[in-house]
């Protein structure tokens, strides 16, 4: 830590800072337990099976990470699963837009962004199928 005049400047690895804000999405509720490192890691299975660049493998192990970032109360994600399909796509499309606004503002996250927003509609989705199919 180098100080600065009166402050302190701060060194944070970008993985660490995912990875806490990652853990603070999955707090929003109980049933959200341990979601987005589960994403992330299907993210990294499937990067590494399409034996893409390393550095494209950790921008989707990111994405995977964060992709729930614009659904910031557990009633947005909540309607992003709705039944009525309509609604649901409206709710999912209001989604994926604000986590790809929220991690394209943040110049370490550009290019993350793209991938967390395609997740986030891709997440919903199965999720809908799913629950149709268990009906």
């Amino acid at each position: 830590m180098e100080t600065v005049g009166s402050q302190k400047e701060l060194t944070v690895s970008l993985y660490e800072l995912v990875v806490s804000l990652s853990d603070t999405l999955d707090l929003i509720s109980p049933l959200l337990s341990n979601h987005h490192s589960r994403v992330s890691y299907i993210a990294f299975r499937l990067a590494g099976e399409q034996k893409l660049a390393q550095e494209k493998v950790l921008e989707l192990v990111f994405a995977g990470a964060l992709h729930d970032a614009g659904a910031l109360t557990l009633k947005q994600r909540i309607d992003a699963l709705s039944f009525e399909s309509d609604y649901r796509e409206g709710a999912i499309r209001r989604h994926a837009l604000q986590s790809y606004s929220l991690l394209k503002s943040f110049i370490h996250l550009e290019s993350v962004a793209e991938y967390a927003s395609m997740i986030a509609r891709l997440d919903a989705e199965i999720v809908a199928i799913l629950r149709e199919s268990l009906k």
